[in-house]
């Protein structure tokens, strides 16, 4: 989440970043009422979607998120669609935020399409029912996704 201001230093700047980091430890207290296990020095970035739901991403999580997303072999996978290693979490936020699903990939990862940064991309994203960020990896527009959730 966003660094704090350095004491003594209240421009009109440091007022957004505070504000944002209130709204994100509001997101965060909402999921722990709701009774969500989700470690709050661990979010590394939250938002809350257009349907309300709240999403984010942790570090330092063994079941998946950060580190499992930025691993060499996905952030390689990603470098193959020409999206560098520092935009690969704005990316996923981008097609959460405002990505159209067109299918899915796997057992159960939905796959968005977003334009970001000038460019239309597809990724497949995996986020737990409670709103935990676990798991991406990004898809080439030529490759055909299953419309539907299951097989048939």
């Amino acid at each position: 989440m966003g660094a704090g201001a350095p004491p003594g230093n209240d421009g009109p700047a440091d007022r957004g970043a505070t504000a944002r980091e209130e709204q994100e430890a509001d997101w965060i207290a909402d999921r722990e009422r709701a009774g969500v296990m989700i470690n709050p020095q661990n979010v590394t970035r939250i938002s809350k979607l257009p349907d309300g739901r709240i999403v984010w991403v942790e570090g330092r999580n063994p079941d998946g998120g950060e580190e499992h997303i930025l691993d060499w072999r996905r952030v390689e996978q990603f470098g193959k669609m020409r999206v560098p290693r520092e935009d690969i979490i704005p990316l996923v936020f981008a097609a959460l935020e405002r990505g159209e699903v067109v299918g899915y990939s796997g057992v159960n990862r939905r796959v968005y399409e977003v334009v970001f940064k000038g460019e239309r991309r597809r990724i497949a994203i995996t986020v737990t029912r409670d709103g935990l960020i676990v798991g991406a990896h990004p898809i080439s527009l030529k490759h055909k996704v299953r419309r539907r959730l299951h097989r048939s």
